[in-house]
């Protein structure tokens, strides 16, 4: 991978962070921040990585609800 862009999208922050040399966390397709990692707030990011891992929990439920009413149909 030396002297290539390899562009990664996660959901993992905390386990890629370490290794990134550019980050860009978005929110709803917006720019919320870019940078190098040590200049970018990490309450920031972390903060947007429990936002998503509840919008997927609620998206699992409301699927779950959603196969249970077809079957039982």
């Amino acid at each position: 991978m030396r002297h290539r862009t390899c562009v990664l999208v996660t959901h993992a922050v905390d386990l890629c962070l370490p290794y990134a040399g550019f980050v860009v966390t978005l929110d709803q397709g917006t720019v919320v921040s870019a940078g190098a990692p040590d200049t970018l707030s990490s309450s920031r990011l972390l903060a947007l990585e429990r936002d998503q891992q509840a919008h997927d929990a609620a998206q699992a439920s409301a699927s779950a609800i959603t196969i249970e009413a077809i079957a039982d149909a």
